[in-house]
């Protein structure tokens, strides 16, 4: 292994992780957020269309820019797979967790006290799966497609 590749690889793993543990902190935060305080449901649900996505598909992108995804393609896609899953807790309290009373028309399950799981907006669930795994499996296949064009072209040179 080359001095160079290895200290690029190290630089891009410290990458992954770092928005890695950014990305799931964020999660954290505004999950708990919502549960104890309430407040912030609305940013939340912003963050959710507008955040969460582009940051899906840079981290995924980052990831599949090492070395090591190059030499193992189906191996390293657990990791946009993974990261298209974790926001699912977050989706959920947002979507069909509720606190105060059920509507009616709507299909309605008491949790404890005033809090309510709402079964009407469940087709909003498998959208937005929908959208942070095509996010994130975008930004895998793009990079690692790219990275690959570079180095067939780079082997054609060294072969002229």
């Amino acid at each position: 292994m080359n001095t160079r590749t290895g200290i690029r690889d190290v630089r891009s793993t410290a990458c992954v992780i770092l928005v890695g543990l950014t990305y799931a902190l964020f999660l954290a935060s505004v999950l708990a957020s919502i549960l104890f305080d309430g407040r912030y449901t609305m940013a939340a649900a912003l963050m959710i269309n507008f955040f969460i996505p582009p940051v899906l598909l840079v981290a995924n992108g980052v990831y599949a820019s090492r070395a090591e995804t190059c030499r193992r393609p189906w191996r390293a896609a657990l990791f946009p797979l993974i990261c298209s899953l974790t926001p699912i807790p977050l989706l959920a309290t947002l979507i069909l967790l509720y606190r105060g009373t059920c509507s009616a028309g709507e299909a309605c399950t008491a949790i404890t006290g005033d809090w309510y799981l709402s079964w009407t907006p469940l087709d909003q669930f498998g959208w937005f799966v929908m959208v942070f795994s095509v996010a994130s499996f975008l930004g895998f296949a793009v990079v690692l497609a790219a990275g690959y064009i570079v180095f067939r072209m780079m082997a054609r040179r060294r072969i002229e």
